[in-house]
């Protein structure tokens, strides 16, 4: 604003993909019994607030296993197009299959098990185009800067609760410097978690 000049649109694109229900089925019975300890009325506070946090652990690393070949197949189709993309994701099971599925494009890699040497490292081949795929934590990008001149295209192949978060990192391509449109897709299944995150974040197909 203070230069006049006008960034260009972000558009946000939800996008429903297909999961495989047996990897929700296989956490069923663990599910099952977290949610009898939270409708219990004999539980303590503590017990609940473990049951709690071990229900959503467990189905949102299912949830994200059992959309990951399906996005995948997604960024794998941007990337065949010759795009440039942020992949964001969650579980460190999730960006196995990612890497698995995405080999060709040599992925680099900017989550919570690299060093800060590491990260950097990852940031520097994908903003110096050695490599078109960078697959970041939902949460471990905050301060990033620099990836606006490069690429255009963020994917959310998992979801974070806070619509905050979501921002952000739509926000490490969408910001000062960006000089094309920017596009955030976000790939909504209707299994496990995700009905509910998107409730909270207010997303719907369409």
């Amino acid at each position: 604003e203070e230069v006049g000049r006008e960034l260009p649109p972000l558009n946000q694109i939800v996008q429903a993909v297909e999961a495989d229900p047996e990897r929700i089925n296989e956490i069923s019975t663990d599910l099952t019994l977290f949610a009898r300890t939270l409708m219990s009325k004999s539980a303590s506070n503590l017990a609940k607030m473990n049951a709690g946090g071990q229900f959503d652990l467990k189905l949102r690393q299912a949830t994200g296993l059992a959309k990951a070949p399906h996005v995948a197949h997604f960024v794998r189709m941007l990337l065949e197009e010759g795009e440039r993309v942020v992949l964001f994701g969650w579980h460190r099971a999730v960006y196995d299959v990612w890497k698995e599925m995405l080999a060709p494009w040599k992925p680099a890699f900017y989550t919570g098990e690299e060093t800060a040497a590491e990260k950097e490292e990852s940031k520097r081949k994908f903003v110096e185009k050695e490599t078109n795929l960078l697959i970041m934590s939902l949460r471990s990008g905050v301060g990033v800067d620099g990836l606006q001149g490069s690429c255009n295209i963020v994917v959310f192949g998992e979801l974070d609760w806070s619509p905050a978060v979501m921002r952000q990192n739509s926000g490490r391509v969408h910001r000062d410097g960006q000089e094309r449109p920017s596009f955030a897709y976000i790939l909504l299944s209707d299994q496990g978690s995700d009905p509910a995150m998107a409730d909270v974040l207010r997303l719907k197909t369409g």
